[in-house]
């Protein structure tokens, strides 16, 4: 469509093609035809341009004889061996991907410096490549950091124009070509660069074969949310050049104004631009998946991974040592993301905390467990009893290891303060663990002396016939033995540096793992959570999780710091959840952890059930960890528990139970994250050379530091 437009005295000619029947190749022969034509009607020319060799509708024949038979057959047999067992990129977005395209996008525009565009054309020289093919890479390096793949595939158009003849003939050459690259970091940049130039000649020699066949032979299988075979594109354009630098006055740059129409092909598209000093560019996105801010930071990791690249090679330097942070960033994620110092009280220990607490409140209710409830006092001096006990009885000393073997009741407590109050680590067990785990564990740590409550019953044999020292705190004459020695505090040397727990994990090798905790990381982890998430005396924590794991550690020790009362369940019952509710009503329980797929088990069971709901209204705060927490289960839970407050905790033992924590309880939550680091905890996430990486990143290692220690 051609118009021409008189405005403010000056005469415009419009024309608008669509693309289906031309290429950015055409724009070029149009304006040299469009300026030809204009000089002859200025006088300044006087023969007609010379016509193509080729008409377009003689190559779309020739074209459809051409690719049969032999040629077709060697075509496809290229493009199956490159595209054979490839996978779709995923970029993590910022919204759910829609079922549908609905092909809404925006474009983002920038710039690379002028220094910095002489470095990359100057690089493709002394590589004999390219500029496209040092640009292609930085764009495979921008995706594999964040998307956390090292098999990339993107498309890339491509002129076509390598027939004889074709060069002046207006009209739709472009192909796809679809290109795929593995990122090996041990390859130097030298090397991955010159790779990528000989895989994209490879694939020009390949070219012909029509991207709209090719989706046809590999029958990839159809998925209407996203572009069959790739879902980014990356081009580099330098088409227009010709009426800018023939005719500046004649030819005017149109650019979209704000509000016009803009789509979006493909998940991203890059597009750059070398018909300048400096290379510019476009990231074109579906704003159906992410946001403008996202596409800011892939441009700034894009322009900084650019800017290495000539340093890096010319160095030998391998791509394991590429930053993927500018300066800006870097700062932002390392230093402003992670200002977490906060004072705490450093030089406590886990039972000093408790002993603080029982001079303020002895009378309150400490623990309950069925039909058993001790107060801060009894609790006290039932733990300086048995601590004493094992100190002159047995002399465990400071950094002895004691293994608890027992189920969940009041025993337990006593007996873990008791351990501390000693100077000795607890390592708990688990009852009904099989003997060969048990066995293993207690050689591993090297442990004489095992504490139990089972009088008489299959486990104590076995672990007496282990020939270590076991004591049954629940045997009525041991207990008349333990109630001799004083109940009063006793002096003590523990100090905060000292281990309190070795806790087993399941390790990689197959046998359990000791990840061993000192007092000091214990009281930073939970005078953190106290901070967060204040409770006060008249609060119930339930402990409902086998102290075999971490997220027992707070369950046991947060509510005898600050006066409130903690509420065992029964060993077995508890997993059933209407005996849950039915507990909680009962004893007011006000927080309460849950793993996520438990979770869902006790909101299935709430589904539907009034009754049940309604003995719930005591919880205040309900936190999740050691499972992927389901935005579902969030919504349902905030239905069905309006009241109650949503938290999910991540962290790994090694950690002291959690490290980062988000709050679940918007109503308009669209995901669950991670969330932020702690008091005193730093949280980098990192790629597996242990480099940071951008933010918006698939994260593949998160690690961690502490610096309460």
């Amino acid at each position: 469509m051609a118009q021409c437009y008189t405005l403010a005295g000056a005469d415009y000619f419009s024309i608008v093609i669509h693309h289906i029947a031309f290429d950015g190749w055409s724009v070029d022969l149009l304006l040299k035809e469009l300026l030809h034509y204009y000089r002859v009607f200025t006088g300044e020319a006087s023969n007609e341009p010379p016509a193509p060799a080729v008409q377009y509708r003689e190559f779309a024949l020739w074209q459809r004889q051409h690719l049969q038979g032999a040629t077709l057959d060697k075509q496809l047999a290229y493009w199956h061996g490159q595209l054979a067992d490839h996978e779709p990129l995923n970029l993590p977005t910022d919204h759910v991907r829609p079922l549908q395209l609905d092909y809404r996008g925006d474009d983002i525009t920038f710039q690379l410096d002028a220094a910095t565009s002489a470095e990359l054309r100057a690089l493709a020289a002394s590589l004999n490549v390219s500029l496209y093919t040092v640009l292609l890479s930085g764009y495979y390096l921008l995706l594999g950091v964040y998307s956390n793949q090292q098999d990339i595939v993107l498309g890339t158009p491509i002129a076509g124009r390598h027939y004889p003849g074709v060069e002046d003939t207006m009209g739709l050459f472009v192909n796809t070509l679809v290109l795929r690259r593995q990122i090996d970091v041990s390859q130097t940049v030298r090397e991955f660069i010159g790779e990528t130039g000989q895989q994209v000649s490879e694939a020009h020699t390949h070219q012909d074969l029509p991207f709209e066949k090719l989706v046809e032979v590999l029958k990839t299988e159809k998925d209407s949310s996203r572009h069959p075979i790739f879902q980014v594109m990356f081009s580099l354009q330098s088409f227009g050049a010709a009426g800018r630098t023939e005719g500046e006055s004649l030819f005017e740059q149109y650019d979209a104004q704000e509000g016009a129409y803009r789509a979006a092909k493909f998940d991203l598209t890059v597009m750059l631009d070398d018909s300048e000093e400096a290379i510019g560019g476009v990231f074109n996105y579906a704003t159906a998946l992410f946001n403008g801010q996202t596409m800011q930071n892939y441009i700034a990791t894009y322009q900084h991974i650019l800017r290495q690249l000539g340093t890096l090679c010319s160095q030998g330097r391998s791509l394991a040592e590429l930053q993927y942070l500018d300066s800006a960033q870097y700062e932002q994620i390392i230093f402003q993301g992670n200002r977490t110092e906060c004072d705490y009280p450093r030089e406590m220990t886990i039972h000093g905390m408790f002993e603080a607490q029982v001079a303020r409140t002895p009378e309150n209710i400490a623990l309950v467990f069925e039909g058993v409830s001790l107060t801060y006092r009894q609790l006290n001096e039932r733990a300086n009893r048995l601590s004493v006990y094992l100190r002159e009885r047995f002399a465990v000393r400071t950094g002895d290891l004691v293994a608890l073997c027992l189920n969940r009741s009041e025993h337990m407590q006593v007996a873990i303060l008791a351990i501390l109050k000693a100077g000795g680590a607890y390592v708990p067990l688990d009852p009904l663990a099989p003997d060969d785990r048990v066995s293993y564990m207690l050689d591993n740590a090297g442990i004489d002396i095992i504490l139990t409550a089972h009088p008489g019953d299959e486990k104590a044999a076995a672990l007496a016939a282990t020939g270590r020292t076991v004591i049954d705190v629940a045997d009525r004459e041991t207990s008349s033995d333990i109630a001799r020695y004083p109940g009063e505090n006793q002096p003590s040397s523990v100090r905060s540096s000292d281990l309190a727990y070795i806790i087993y994990t399941s390790g990689t090798t197959g046998n359990p793992k000791g990840v061993m905790l000192e007092h000091h990381s214990v009281i930073n982890r939970i005078v953190w959570m106290h901070k967060q998430y204040p409770i006060t005396a008249q609060d119930r924590i339930l402990q409902k999780t086998n102290y075999t794991f971490d997220v027992s550690v707070w369950e046991l020790f947060w509510a005898n710091w600050y006066g409130a009362c903690i509420v065992f369940a029964s060993q077995e019952a508890y997993k059933d959840n209407v005996y849950l509710a039915e507990l909680i009503e009962q004893q007011q329980v006000t927080t309460l952890h849950f793993v996520p797929s438990m979770l869902s088990a006790f909101l299935e069971t709430l589904e539907g059930q009034s009754a049940l709901q309604a003995k719930l209204g005591s919880l205040n705060y309900l936190f999740c960890s050691g499972e992927a927490l389901n935005v579902g289960e969030v919504r349902k839970c905030q239905r069905l528990l309006p009241h109650c407050q949503i938290h999910n905790l991540y962290g790994p033992t090694e950690a002291t139970v959690d490290v980062l924590f988000y709050d679940c309880n918007a109503r308009s939550i669209k995901d669950v994250l991670i969330g932020k680091p702690i008091d005193n905890t730093s949280a980098y996430v990192l790629n597996a050379q242990l480099q940071p990486i951008p933010p918006g990143g698939n994260w593949r290692v998160i690690h961690w530091w502490r610096r309460c220690r």
